[in-house]
């Protein structure tokens, strides 16, 4: 989600995040395919900011974060791109392909 795609967010409930959530980063330079799912660059997620309606946006470290490419799960799977990927890998192939294949995304 961009911040240019809704209305200003005014949080209403700050909570703490469950561990092992992270924004991860994959900016357009980058060559998705040729990086190993270790090297992805991520926030670890503290917190999260809820608004009236119940959108939400992470908070990390370094801040509140309204633009993001990914959350990586506890459990390992990626919610990216408007779909659920049954790793970092499976979102890295998909990113780097630019279409997304059955067997890289969950839903």
């Amino acid at each position: 989600m961009r911040a240019s795609d809704c209305p200003p967010f005014k949080p209403k409930f700050i909570i703490p995040a469950a561990p092992g959530f992270f924004v991860l980063h994959c900016h357009p330079t980058y060559r998705p395919a040729s990086l190993r799912p270790d090297d992805v660059p991520c926030d670890p997620i503290i917190g999260w900011a809820i608004d009236e309606d119940g959108w939400q946006i992470p908070l990390t470290t370094s801040g509140p974060l309204d633009s993001y490419d990914a959350l990586l799960r506890p459990d390992g799977q990626v919610e990216g791109a408007e779909r659920t990927f049954r790793d970092v890998r499976a979102w890295l192939d998909f990113l780097g392909a630019g279409v997304p294949g059955a067997e890289s995304f969950v839903s």
